[in-house]
């Protein structure tokens, strides 16, 4: 589309160039028949049915996918971020959002990735999700008005023909093809960086209740195990996510901070003040440690363990009796990775629910073994840790 004409906002209004517009023309005539169509215009006409036969290839419901594959298969490009850019962002979402403790090197890309994020996350506690929608619908908006402003130049007396109607709606698709994915990547960032403030937030939680608690990880009941801790809002000896409840019950962190954007389940507010737990599986955010009474390791032992995670996805399809993948990553990031933070306070995000170690954080230790060796093995909700190192957290 060589040739742009002027709208009537004053702003360039895309065209078909005259060869194209006149191979289009043919091809409508010939019914879509590009043999039909004549040799001069036959070639331009090949390339323009292979164009248009990109959007037969995917049913109408399917929208994003059928800008994805036309976005690929006409410009053959894939919208990413340069190597500087995406060693800046992985470097400042290392620094959980603090530029300052980004290398010089990266510094002033990662300020702009922090403008950016800003421009997108503030925002109340309570309303993440909602400003995600309203931006979304601010672009969309945005999209068409300019749509409305494009017109079509014709000759006096000269009826709109469908070619003129296939070209621009060619170009408003590849546009949004182009949009969609950053936005979809912002949108995901931004997540991102709320969970693990999220997760720094529990670790300073989890610290002031140890000073108080003789360095114990926060615990609701003294019950050591032996009965089923997947039953939440069942009572806190039917349930393991009532512990860590237990530090937005007791005020050292607000119900906010234990609910991931990524769960659009997650309350943000106690349903009641006498809540011990949440009400449902569905809206608990973060797995945590499995209790295991005298085996539980100590905040800031000197044994390092895992504490919590975002939340699991074996225990939710296990729950619902459903076949498990014990090494698939948590819903809340769309699987991509979880975050995960230790005795030692540190939060980090593994790509992975295998630690480096071997040890796989949704499942107890024997029961990897179990799988290991392909003999069925299956989560009860009954299992605990097979001792202070082992990694597992539920619900």
């Amino acid at each position: 589309m060589d040739t742009r004409t002027s709208s009537a906002t004053g702003e360039p209004a895309p065209a078909l160039c005259a060869a194209d517009a006149a191979a289009l023309e043919s091809l409508v005539e010939a019914q879509f028949n590009v043999a039909a169509v004549a040799e001069t215009h036959r070639g331009r006409a090949e390339r323009i049915a292979s164009l248009l036969g990109l959007l037969n290839d995917v049913p109408i419901g399917r929208s994003g996918r059928l800008i994805e594959e036309t976005f690929g298969k006409t410009l053959g490009l894939d919208p990413h971020l340069c190597a500087d850019d995406a060693a800046a962002l992985d470097a400042w979402l290392e620094a959980c959002g603090d530029a300052d403790r980004v290398p010089d090197a990266l510094r002033p890309r990662a300020e702009r990735h922090g403008a950016l994020a800003a421009a997108v996350c503030e925002c109340d506690a309570g309303d993440r999700d909602g400003l995600v929608d309203r931006t979304l619908a601010l672009v969309q908006a945005t999209i068409d008005r300019k749509s409305e402003s494009l017109v079509f130049e014709r000759a006096v007396g000269r009826r709109i023909r469908f070619a003129d109607v296939v070209s621009v709606a060619a170009v408003l698709l590849v546009g949004a093809s182009v949009v969609w994915p950053i936005l979809s990547s912002v949108r995901d960032q931004a997540r991102r960086i709320v969970c693990a403030a999220n997760l720094h937030g529990a670790a300073n939680a989890m610290s002031g209740y140890a000073s108080l608690n003789q360095d114990a990880l926060p615990m609701v009941t003294a019950s050591y195990g032996g009965g089923t801790w997947w039953n939440v809002g069942k009572g806190p000896e039917r349930s393991n996510s009532a512990n860590l409840y237990t530090l937005a019950r007791e005020k050292y962190l607000s119900l906010a901070s234990l609910a991931c954007p990524g769960n659009p389940n997650a309350p943000t507010v106690p349903a009641s003040p006498e809540d011990r737990d949440w009400r449902t599986l569905d809206e608990v955010s973060y797995s945590y440690r499995v209790i295991s009474g005298p085996q539980t390791p100590r905040w800031g032992g000197s044994t390092r363990v895992l504490v919590m995670a975002d939340r699991s996805p074996v225990v939710q399809r296990a729950v619902r009796g459903e076949r498990v993948n014990p090494v698939a990553s948590t819903p809340n990031h769309g699987g991509r990775g979880q975050h995960l933070l230790f005795n030692d306070g540190a939060a980090e995000w593994h790509a992975s629910p295998v630690l480096p170690n071997g040890d796989n954080i949704w499942l107890p230790r024997s029961l990897e073994r179990v799988l290991h060796q392909m003999s069925g093995g299956r989560l009860t909700g009954r299992e605990l840790p097979d001792g202070p190192d082992d990694a597992f957290v539920g619900p």
